[in-house]
C-alpha cells in the first residue's frame, strides 16, 4: 500500500470524522441544493481591510474538504458557498485537490465603511 493510498483511507477515518478534527457544515454548489457534509475548519479572527473609499470588517476561515463527489464537494467554483457558525461564507481561493481534499480560502464582509469623497487619501 503507497504513502497515497494510506492518506485516503485516513482522510475519511481521521481527518473528516468528526470524533477528531472535522465538523458538519453545509455546502451549496452555485446554482444547486445545500447539503451537509464534513470538514475541518479554522477560524480566524475578525479585521479591518482598507477600501478604496472605506474600510470593511470581515472574517475568514479555512476549510478543508474532501474532493470526492460523495463525500465532499467534487469539482468546486468560485461560486460555490458554504456555511456554518449561523454565517453563509463567499469562496476567495481554492487549494487543490490535493491528496484527496481542496483547502479552501473563505471570507465573510460584515461590514462597510464609506467614507466621503476626499476624506481617505
Amino acid at each position: 500500500m503507497s504513502f497515497t493510498d494510506q492518506l485516503a483511507g485516513d482522510l475519511g477515518d481521521v481527518f473528516l470524522n468528526s470524533a477528531d478534527y472535522a465538523e458538519e457544515i453545509t455546502f451549496t454548489p452555485a446554482g444547486g441544493s445545500p447539503r451537509t457534509i464534513m470538514a475541518v475548519v479554522e477560524r480566524e479572527g475578525e479585521r479591518q481591510e482598507d477600501l478604496q473609499d472605506g474600510q470593511q470588517t470581515v472574517r475568514r476561515a479555512t476549510v478543508h474538504v474532501s474532493n470526492n463527489a460523495l463525500a465532499g464537494v467534487g469539482v468546486l467554483g468560485r461560486r460555490d458557498q458554504f456555511a456554518f457558525d449561523s454565517l453563509t461564507w463567499a469562496i476567495d481561493e481554492i487549494g487543490g485537490p490535493q491528496c484527496g481534499m481542496y483547502t479552501v480560502a473563505l471570507r465573510r464582509v460584515l461590514a462597510v465603511e464609506k467614507s466621503g469623497e476626499g476624506f481617505r487619501r
